[in-house]
């Protein structure tokens, strides 16, 4: 009876046939466990095979391209682009099953048989568990009493039985199961039963899931390595991406020290593990997406997989020369996107190894090999794109593609790099002449991809008549966008591919008010659509006219480690002093877990020492005001923006939703201004000075502290100094107070500039030279003497269409560096 019912199961091809199924086997509300009908098996293979059907008609169809890869039919004139994306039908598919009333018995038929089974009464499979598990995750289901209970089924399985009754497949599927919900945004889910579990939340996925991950992941790799040589290449790559996914997601969200060096530790011994096998099977059977496929875990979480690199590497060059030799050589797998990944993964792992030997002082002879190797590897990718027929990309792996260049540009010197970087040329010659330069190509790409290619372009050093003609052709397909009403989209996925575009719009000097204006109501009218379902907690007051005996002038403060106060404030906003010493987000240091944010640096042992008795600016925020957002994790409880935790001055936090986005659209735009007073070592020159030196932001593994450098292929900055005054220490040293405005905002970006032309900021512990120097100005200057003076940004406009208001924000110089400065002499005043 059961193999009859699953094999009916089987041979349905909609919800109405499976659904019609379950009826007929499970009476409504029935929770009886029958052994010669319905049973646990076929409440699975029920729930896996709508997972499926509900993802495969919300895959679009892609269309059929021939000839040039560029080569697709444009949209009519006037007429909208098909709507895809997968949130507005995704919640339509998933409510077709998981809200009819047939599929009550279902879900009640599986939570009995998994609380029977906890209590010992039923035996569990690991088939069961994985085909469930597999199923939510593949109809993006977050039904929270049904995963808590597969959580609990799937450890029990793992503690009592370990590999004995696990088959690669249902490790492979419960551990992908659990990388897909962890890499989740709370947006993107179909919440069951409405309402309920994360439907409001913008903090996902939530802590007793990352705190089970933990605790399954390690017995999951324990039943994996017992199994290895069993598995197929396929799960091998899953595995080690699931396994990638899952760490990251624990570190990032649970910011605990202890956890974190456990998790990355066992991560990296099982990686070793898994590329030991790989180069123990035979590459020469394996699909061409597998090479990357395989790199791709070791590329992200930054272990360099020695023999596995070679291998992949000297396999994917012998195919493609015989891809590129003719007579009609053809390679399973070799698309686009499988080439771009293998390249993307082959240069991040050479950087590196490049890390690792600069840090050992290792000769560079092995660095000169490694690089020569992978030099030539990449000229040979790009003679295949260029060569149009073998392989054929999209927007997105045009976007990956010249990420990944600009990548290995920036690798050192090797006997091959000049004819790489002569095919670089010509790769960027090729792409602006051809796909990108084509109005039916650009039209037919994703907001998404556009975003990142104009993003890319824009902070790119190609040569300046290819990047010009790149950025004309979309510049001009934005403008046609925005005039078609095209620009649409919506949850956090659309707000950040819009504040993508406006970035790489100002850094390449072509953004226009109108069409700021433009991009900014299409987010802002997204957001209010959503305003009620993104809504962050029950609080609706506002905190005016609350604090005011808060207000108070920063000069009041005493002390190196003084309190926060209110600037100003409007109706959507409010400006805080932030002093030294206080770090804006939440970070652990043995107070409990921690959520992280975006505005996370990975602290010194000095910011550590500093920030260790002080606590962090936004609960300090949370516990005094009350607004829609100052509990809303999410959206970092309304920080629009950051500062270093040594530099004090103005933060803006938005009270509404709608300011929150409008302001960080404005940063992303670079349209706030902010001015800063800093004093720096030697005689700083007279008159407006601009540094536009790109920086290069890395971590480094040593200290794990978020450190840039000048690089000749980091990012676009752009800072602009002028001298206001010069002054003489007792002891003769020279020294200039500055007046400091940056245009972009890059980690330490005054901090490097000043100190790559000379004249690091005083108490600078990063980037002072001298640590003799820096030892004297601690003495005198307990902090790093930088102080943003000055915020001028835009309150968001008004419903009824009245225009932002713009806000200027002065902020004296504090009591500690007043202090310092009046410890020295005026020299001279600035011209």
């Amino acid at each position: 009876m059961r193999r009859s019912i699953n094999r009916q199961l089987l041979a349905c091809r909609d919800h109405a046939c499976i659904l019609s199924t379950i009826e007929a086997h499970l009476q409504h509300g029935g929770h009886a466990l029958s052994a010669d009908e319905f049973d646990c098996v076929n409440a699975a293979t029920a729930f896996q095979r709508m997972a499926k059907m509900s993802t495969a008609a919300r895959e679009p169809t892609r269309p059929r391209r021939r000839g040039s890869m560029f080569r697709l039919h444009p949209h009519h004139e006037g007429e909208a682009p098909r709507d895809t994306s997968e949130g507005a039908d995704s919640s339509a598919l998933v409510a077709q099953w998981t809200h009819d009333s047939r599929y009550a018995p279902l879900r009640q038929h599986l939570l009995s048989f998994l609380s029977l089974s906890h209590s010992s009464c039923v035996s569990c499979s690991p088939r069961f568990v994985a085909m469930v598990l597999w199923g939510t995750a593949k109809a993006k289901l977050w039904d929270e009493e049904l995963i808590k209970a597969l959580c609990r089924a799937a450890r029990q399985l793992l503690d009592r039985r370990g590999a004995a009754r696990w088959e690669t497949t249902d490790i492979a599927n419960v551990m992908w199961a659990t990388a897909t919900f962890s890499s989740m945004k709370a947006d993107e889910l179909n919440v069951y039963p409405p309402g309920s579990g994360a439907a409001g939340s913008t903090s996902f996925p939530p802590h007793w899931f990352l705190l089970e991950c933990h605790g399954i992941l390690p017995l999951l790799w324990q039943a994996a390595e017992a199994l290895l040589p069993s598995f197929s290449i396929t799960n091998l790559s899953n595995i080690g991406w699931a396994s990638v996914k899952i760490a990251t997601a624990i570190n990032e969200r649970i910011q605990n020290r202890t956890m974190s060096s456990v998790i990355e530790g066992d991560t990296t011994m099982f990686l070793e593990r898994l590329g030991d096998e790989a180069c123990a099977s035979r590459q020469s059977t394996w699909p061409f997406s597998s090479l990357g496929e395989m790199l791709w875990p070791f590329a992200t979480i930054g272990v360099y997989p020695t023999q596995l690199l070679a291998a992949v590497m000297k396999e994917a060059e012998g195919r493609l020369q015989k891809v590129m030799g003719g007579h009609g050589h053809r390679e399973e797998g070799l698309t686009g996107k499988a080439v771009i990944n293998l390249t993307w993964s082959v240069a991040t792992l050479v950087q590196v190894r490049c890390n690792q030997l600069q840090e050992q002082g290792q000769e560079e002879a092995e660095d000169s090999s490694l690089l020569a190797d992978v030099h030539r590897f990449m000229r040979l990718v790009s003679s295949l794109i260029r060569h149009g027929r073998h392989v054929r990309l999209n927007a997105a792996d045009i976007s990956t593609c010249l990420r990944t260049y600009a990548a290995a540009s920036a690798l050192p010197d090797s006997p091959s790099r000049r004819l790489f970087i002569d095919e670089c040329r010509e790769l960027h010659t090729y792409l602006a002449s051809g796909p990108l330069s084509s109005p039916p190509f650009l039209s037919s790409v994703s907001l998404a991809c556009l975003s990142a290619v104009v993003l890319t372009y824009a902070d790119s050093d190609v040569p300046t008549d290819t990047r010009q003609m790149v950025l004309d052709a979309l510049s001009t397909e934005v403008d046609r966008r925005v005039q078609m009403g095209r620009i649409t989209g919506h949850g956090d996925r659309f707000f950040l591919d819009v504040s993508s575009l406006l970035t790489g719009l100002a850094n390449a000097k072509r953004l226009k008010r109108d069409l700021f204006d433009a991009l900014a109501s299409c987010v802002l009218g997204d957001v209010v659509r959503h305003a009620d379902r993104h809504a962050a907690g029950a609080a609706t007051t506002t905190s005016e006219g609350r604090v005011d005996e808060e207000r108070s002038s920063p000069e009041a403060v005493a002390g190196p480690r003084g309190i926060p106060s209110v600037l100003s404030e409007t109706a959507h906003t409010m400006v805080l002093y932030k002093p030294a010493f206080w770090v804006v987000n939440p970070v652990s240091q043995g107070r409990g877990h921690k959520e992280h944010d975006v505005f996370t640096d990975c602290l010194s042992a000095e910011e550590m020492e500093s920030s260790a008795s002080v606590e962090p600016l936004s609960e300090w925020y949370r516990r005094r005001h009350s607004t829609p957002l100052s509990h809303d994790e999410g959206r970092q409880f309304g920080f629009a923006h950051r500062l270093d935790i040594e530099t004090s001055g103005p933060l803006v936090v938005a009270k509404t939703i709608e300011a929150y986005h409008y302001l960080r659209l404005l940063f992303a735009a670079q349209l706030v201004r902010k001015e800063y007073l800093c004093l720096c070592h030697g005689n700083f020159p007279d008159g407006l000075h601009t540094i536009d030196a790109r920086l290069l932001t890395r971590k480094d593994a040593n200290t794990a502290q978020v450190v840039s450098e000048t690089h000749p292929h980091g990012r676009p900055a752009l800072t602009h100094v002028r001298k206001l005054r010069g002054y003489r220490s007792g002891r003769g040293d020279e020294y200039s107070l500055c007046h400091v405005e940056i245009i972009t905002g890059r980690t330490h970006q005054i901090r490097v500039h000043l100190a790559s032309v000379g004249h690091p900021v005083v108490s600078d512990y990063s980037y002072q030279p001298d640590a003799r120097t820096l030892t004297a100005d601690r003495n005198w200057c307990p902090r790093v003497f930088l102080h943003c003076s000055k915020l001028c940004y835009e309150d968001p406009p008004g419903q009824e269409g009245r225009p932002p208001a713009v806000q200027e924000v002065d902020c004296p110089l504090p009591s500690e560096l007043q202090t310092a400065l009046d410890s020295l002499t005026v020299v001279s005043e600035g011209v």
